[in-house]
């Protein structure tokens, strides 16, 4: 037993480092997830092109090509998301969110290095 207190003990260091690293990207991903926009939008053709008309958050008329098969007029409240960057992101979907998923991760390998330091304590004895 008194053999596995190093290997542990750098098991338990990784877990640590991991958790830090999966913690400090889902503060970047929630920073990220905080641009996303809604809007409700309707479809207008332009220029013989069936295109997606939204306001922005500013008061922007903005219209992005819709390529759907069989576009149809949206139901009331439909909304569209978007961001305001360099992009000019937009999706019909609800934006999917991973940062419960990294920040559970971080927990998971926290506890992780803490069952490794009280068992590399209890290797030691």
């Amino acid at each position: 037993m008194i053999s596995l207190g190093p290997a542990l003990n750098l098991i338990g260091w990784v877990a640590l480092i991991a958790a830090c690293g999966f913690y400090a990207f889902a503060l970047a991903e929630r920073r990220r997830d905080a641009g996303w926009m809604s809007a409700e939008y309707r479809i207008a053709v332009l220029e013989g092109q069936d295109c997606l008309v939204f306001h922005t958050a500013d008061g922007t008329v903005r219209s992005e090509l819709l390529v759907l098969e069989r576009p149809s007029e949206p139901a009331d409240g439909s909304l569209v998301y978007y961001r305001e960057d360099k992009t000019g992101s937009w999706q019909l979907e609800r934006p999917r969110s991973q940062v419960r998923f990294l920040y559970w991760t971080a927990a998971g390998l926290l506890v992780g290095f803490v069952l490794i330091r009280v068992l590399s304590v209890i290797a030691n004895l």
